[in-house]
């Protein structure tokens, strides 16, 4: 009881919560961003070795375009992109 008679707040503030959620968002979205960086550069590398190679440079400036091409040659590269991506969005919309 506190000094007026009413029951203490039985929960503890918790400033560590947020710093806790904020890490764990921050490592997760750092490790989406890299895998989707490294996935795209793995189709962007294998969409240079293959003819047409004008698909490597589109694909640079237009990003959704490597994992549609690489869909049918290289479909483990293009499945981590898509995945990575999804992840990276998830995370984005979950710290808002």
């Amino acid at each position: 009881m506190d000094a007026r008679g009413r029951p203490r707040d039985r929960t503890p503030s918790r400033p560590f919560g947020r710093a806790v959620k904020a890490t764990l968002l921050g490592g997760w979205l750092a490790l989406a961003f890299a895998v989707h960086v490294g996935a795209h550069a793995g189709l962007l590398v294998g969409l240079a070795r293959r003819k047409p190679r004008w698909r490597a440079l589109a694909a640079a400036v237009v990003p959704p375009l490597a994992p549609i091409w690489g869909w049918n040659e290289m479909p483990k590269r293009a499945r981590a992109w898509a995945i990575a991506f999804a992840a990276y969005a998830v995370v984005i919309a979950g710290s808002q």
